[in-house]
């Protein structure tokens, strides 16, 4: 977590841009000086309503000088003593309680829209009382949480939120790092940033790291359609971009003929939709009279697609077919050997009754 910048300073440079801008454009005449001063006096006393109960300490000692702003604007703006009284009372039983919960109303807004949006992208457990584990003080905050893949290996994720100019927390980046607890794989780790990433899910980030690609679709400039798939580099952060101009038509390499033995129980159209999200799809290829349990998955870099057996050893078509003959004609020679006695006893019970 990192601590935001001061607050109370942020508020007064903020009023100074904003100052500049006015007196370009409404020059140095009495009546814009007046209406410039009154907005000022509002802009420090919504940033000190804003404050009120939440100011941290480094902050503290800065205070003071807003408050003596604001004592100084409402004596230039109401020099009348009743009308300035007026005012305070105004500001204190109206205008700084409708500010405040606007802020709230504001706040829980911005922590439901980020919880579905956690949700919608698979990360369901760190949407769970995100509300607690957001710093409103902070400006950027990041909450871990470690997966278990299986006995060798683990995912290590940290969700990163950061604020924007309006003081809303946005989903900024997801850091992940995949460990091999045994030492047998090197570790990789990857920060993806969510405007880049549009459509990222939990699941991606998995299918990414161990090696696969995704096809991602997304809004080019012009506003129109647009899909590439995406791998991870070995090292470094350029990634591996297959755009459509590439040529990668996944759908084309699944009808091509030496992979018209793969079948899938739930169709090529749910097979396709597995492998452009990066699973490796487990799938049975036909042969010979006889079946051999696969893993595929999408390969834009080598044009095709990647197989390898139960034992997660790279495999080829041919060699699938090979294994499946040899494995038809080793069954059909049990066949023959267990038949043989029996054919053996029947020639010779014809040859006895030919003797008689």
């Amino acid at each position: 977590m990192e601590k935001s910048l001061n607050r109370v300073l942020e508020a007064w440079k903020s009023w100074e841009d904003k100052q500049t801008q006015m007196e370009k454009i409404a020059g140095p005449g009495k009546e814009e000086a007046a209406v410039i001063r009154r907005l000022k006096l509002e802009h420090f006393q919504k940033a000190r309503n804003l404050l009120a109960g939440n100011l941290r300490k480094d902050e503290q000692p800065f205070l003071p000088l807003m408050n003596a702003a604001i004592r100084k604007l409402e004596k230039q703006v109401y020099p009348n003593i009743l009308a300035r009284l007026f005012f305070r009372l105004k500001h204190a039983l109206f205008d700084a309680p409708a500010q405040l919960k606007a802020r709230e109303t504001e706040r829980r807004e911005n922590i439901e829209s980020l919880k579905a949006e956690l949700v919608k992208a698979g990360f369901k457990d760190f949407a769970v009382r995100l509300e607690d584990r957001l710093d409103p003080q902070s400006a950027r905050h990041s909450i871990a949480l470690n997966s278990q893949l299986d006995q060798n290996r683990s995912l290590d994720v940290n969700l990163i939120f950061e604020k924007d100019a309006n003081d809303q927390f946005q989903f900024r980046a997801i850091a992940a790092t995949l460990k091999d607890q045994q030492g047998q794989q090197p570790e990789r780790a990857f920060q993806f940033y969510m405007n880049e990433w549009p459509g990222l899910k939990a699941a991606h980030v998995k299918n990414l790291l161990e090696g696969r690609a995704v096809r991602q679709d997304f809004t080019d400039v012009s506003g129109r359609s647009n899909s590439q798939w995406l791998e991870l580099p070995e090292t470094g952060t350029r990634l591996k971009r297959y755009t459509q101009d590439y040529g990668y038509d996944l759908a084309k390499v699944l009808h091509d003929p030496q992979f018209g033995p793969l079948q899938s129980p739930n169709g090529m159209d749910s097979l396709i939709g597995k492998l452009e999200q990066g699973h490796m799809v487990p799938v049975k290829w036909a042969h010979a009279n006889g079946q051999e349990l696969v893993y595929i998955k999408a390969d834009p870099a080598g044009g095709g697609i990647s197989m390898t057996d139960s034992m997660q050893k790279a495999v080829r078509p041919e060699q699938l077919n090979q294994k499946l003959e040899n494995r038809q004609e080793k069954q059909q020679a049990v066949i023959k050997h267990l038949h043989q006695p029996q054919e053996i006893k029947q020639q010779r019970k014809r040859s006895r009754g030919i003797n008689h």
